[in-house]
């Protein structure tokens, strides 16, 4: 079994869907108990489940979201800028992301008419599409502080987006269980990643050990603007050491490295398992 996203629990909210004494929750457990394994994407889901599940807890396991190389997927030329540029990419859930927050301490770290640093928004603005007036005007009015949305983006795009931007901004919904679909992808291009999150949130182990991680100690707009002047500073004064750094360690999110031991498990698990005997195949052909 491999889960994503958690079937019993919102995993933003943490509020519960269904518990382990309803009818879900003992399918739940049937599935779980007849599994040879069940996969997890990150440790607190896993260990939310475990303790749901005490008697399956054996056979589970985490197996981290990862990235798929898109065409021109290549280490990052370190540009020295004193004009960055930042990028966004991916669904804008900003009704559950600290998105006035953000903007905030945007305005704190470049002001207009000054500003001397951009950033671009690509994807879509709810997982529908849809979105209302006000968030399109926000970025109306946000547009004299540099900052523009240009809508989605398709996935031929993706290396050549990444190559246009100096630096990237994760901005993620809060909640000690989300990782965001797209970190093990922010990570694989070696770009310095500002996070705007609560701390808290699972994406975090992902980019503690990361050389050019500037995340906001919290979701003041304050502590944003830092984050945002702090990377901005890197830009100007580059350490090239750093970006390699950055790079090799944002590979090891490869999906197929990721893979790679899970599926070697399933084959070992599949090599081994009891032929029927040869009576009983004739009867059941």
């Amino acid at each position: 079994m491999d889960y994503r996203d958690a079937w019993a629990f919102n995993t933003i909210t943490g509020a519960e869907d269904f518990n382990t004494a309803s009818g879900r929750g003992k399918l739940e457990a049937q599935f779980l108990a007849e599994a040879a394994g069940s996969w997890f994407v990150n440790d607190q889901i896993r260990d939310e489940y475990a303790a749901r599940y005490p008697e399956s807890a054996a056979t589970m396991r985490v197996v981290p979201n990862g990235f798929d190389p898109q065409p021109g997927h290549a280490a990052p030329g370190i540009r020295q800028t004193r004009h960055p540029r930042f990028g966004y990419l991916g669904t804008l859930q900003y009704v559950n992301m600290p998105m006035a927050e953000f903007l905030q301490g945007w305005g704190m770290a470049f002001p207009a008419p000054e500003a001397r640093a951009e950033a671009v928004f690509r994807g879509k603005l709810s997982a529908s599409g849809a979105a209302g007036a006000e968030i399109l005007e926000t970025f109306g009015s946000a547009s004299q502080n540099g900052l523009t949305y240009e809508g989605p983006i398709s996935k031929r795009d993706v290396a050549r987006f990444y190559g246009s931007v100096d630096a990237l901004l994760l901005l993620l919904s809060t909640g000690k269980f989300v990782t965001g679909g797209k970190t093990a992808e922010y990570l694989a291009t070696g770009l310095p990643i500002v996070s705007v999150h609560d701390l808290g949130n699972a994406a975090t182990e992902l980019l503690r050990d990361y050389p050019l991680w500037f995340p906001a100690k919290d979701l003041t707009p304050g502590s944003i603007a830092a984050a945002l002047q702090e990377c901005a500073d890197a830009l100007a004064h580059p350490d090239s050491a750093a970006w390699d750094a950055a790079w090799e360690y944002g590979q090891q999110f490869a999906r197929s490295a990721i893979l790679a031991p899970v599926i070697s498990d399933l084959r070992n698990l599949v090599g081994h398992t009891v032929q029927r005997p040869l009576a009983e195949e004739k009867s059941n052909p």
